[in-house]
C-alpha cells in the first residue's frame, strides 16, 4: 500500500485537528521509530526466510529433472489411452463430420499419390525397356562374332 501526496495531506490535517499542533512533531518522531523498526523487523524476517527456502530449492531442482521425463512419459501414456477409449467408444457408432472429413482428405491425399505414381510407373517400365533394347542390341554383335569363330 503507497500513500500518495493528497492522503499524506488528509492524514497531516486529521492529526492536526486531534493531536494538536504542538504534540504533532513528537507524534511524528515516535511513529517514524515504529516505522523504523517494523521495517528492520519484515527485513530480518524476509532473510531468514530466504536461508531457510534456498537450500530447499537446490534440493528440488534434481527432483525436478527426474520427474520432468516421468511427467513427459505419463502425458504420452495418458494421450494413447485417451485415443484408444475414443477408438473403443466410436466403435458401432456413426462417425462425426469431422471424422468424415479428415477421412475424405485421406482419401484424397492417396488418389493424388496414385496418380503422380503411374506416370513414375510408367517411365520406369520405359526405362525397363530401354535398357532391354541396349541390352538386345550389345548381345546381337557378340552372338555374331561367337558364330564366326565357331566357323
Amino acid at each position: 500500500m503507497k500513500i500518495g501526496i493528497q492522503e499524506l495531506i488528509v492524514i497531516v490535517i486529521v492529526a492536526m485537528i486531534f493531536i494538536g499542533p504542538d504534540k504533532l512533531p513528537e507524534y511524528a518522531r515516535t511513529a517514524g521509530k515504529w516505522l523504523r523498526q517494523l521495517r528492520s523487523y519484515t527485513d530480518t524476517a524476509t532473510k531468514e526466510v530466504k536461508e531457510i527456502t534456498e537450500p530447499l530449492k537446490e534440493m528440488t531442482e534434481p527432483l525436478k529433472e527426474i520427474t520432468d521425463p516421468l511427467n513427459a512419459i505419463k502425458k504420452d501414456i495418458t494421450d494413447s489411452v485417451s485415443d484408444v477409449t475414443k477408438s473403443i467408444d466410436s466403435i458401432g457408432k456413426a462417425p462425426s463430420k469431422t471424422e468424415q472429413a479428415k477421412k475424405a482428405a485421406a482419401d484424397e491425399e492417396v488418389v493424388e499419390l496414385e496418380e503422380v505414381a503411374q506416370p513414375a510407373a510408367e517411365q520406369s517400365a520405359d526405362a525397363a525397356a530401354a535398357i532391354d533394347a541396349i541390352g538386345t542390341a550389345a548381345d546381337a554383335p557378340a552372338a555374331e562374332d561367337k558364330k564366326e569363330a565357331t566357323v
